[in-house]
């Protein structure tokens, strides 16, 4: 019985580590998926912005839209890419997550072959975002 009580106090710093390393994990995990949700709702934006570029009123109505369908404000936004300011290794990695996402976006939309979205200026958001994703690896 005596082995027991030896033993316990490693069980328990045992446990403990093992369930915070499984908490970081969770809230890893659910960080990347909150930078891919931003990622994706920013390339909407931009493809949204490329296809009212000549309607600004037309594009503001589709931004806030597209913020509320997706429970976020114009202020979280702007407090989430605040967060990513001083952390320019983390902004590469967002950075090619919307590239990834504009992409897939533009493949969709030549595929269903739409007229409203011109390739030309897709293709040149896809470059900028190419260029600012080397820029923030450096």
């Amino acid at each position: 019985m005596i082995w027991i009580k030896r033993i316990l106090p490693f069980i328990i710093l045992a446990g403990l580590y093992f369930g915070n390393s499984y908490y970081q994990d969770r809230q890893n995990e659910k960080k990347i998926a909150d930078e891919k949700r931003y990622a994706l709702i920013t390339a909407i934006a931009w493809i949204g912005s490329m296809t009212y570029r000549d309607d600004p009123e037309a594009y503001l109505t589709f931004r806030d839209s597209l913020l509320e369908a997706n429970n976020l404000s114009n202020d979280s936004l702007k407090m989430f890419v605040g967060g990513y300011r001083d952390k320019a290794e983390y902004l590469a990695y967002m950075a090619s997550y919307i590239k990834f996402d504009v992409d897939s976006i533009l493949h969709v939309a030549d595929s269903l072959k739409q007229d409203s979205i011109t390739q030309d200026s897709l293709e040149q958001v896809a470059d900028s975002l190419a260029v600012d994703s080397l820029k923030a690896e450096k």
